[in-house]
This record gives C-alpha cells, structure tokens and sequence, in this order.
C-alpha cells in the first residue's frame, strides 16, 4: 500500500519544501511593503485616531 521513496526523492522534496517557504515568506514581506496594513498608520498618529474615535462615538452602540 505504502511505498517507501528514496533518497535522492526525499532530498529533492524537501528542498523543494524549503524554497518553498522561503519564497512565500519573501512574497509576504515584499507584498507588506507594497501595501502596508492600514491599522499600523492609525497607530503611528494617535491624535488622529483619537479624533476619530471620538467623531464616531454616535454610531457605537452599548448593550
């Protein structure tokens, strides 16, 4: 059922798993470079956070 593989397979596949997940790591750096998240420029102004939390206390519901 189960069918052992050899070496040089077993070599192959995990340097191609390796590259692999260097190459997505790079992708998501380089992509957060292209399109940084906008929570972390809020945080960078906290007056204008602050302005904007206290401009839209009127849609905040409390239960």
């Amino acid at each position: 059922m189960f069918q052992y593989i050899k070496a040089s397979q077993r070599k192959q596949v995990t340097n191609s798993l390796f590259s692999l997940t260097g190459a997505v790591c790079f992708m998501l750096v380089g992509v957060n470079q292209v399109i940084p998240c906008p929570i972390d420029n809020m945080m960078e102004r906290p007056d204008e956070l602050a302005q904007q939390l206290s401009s839209n206390m009127h849609l905040i519901r409390f239960r």
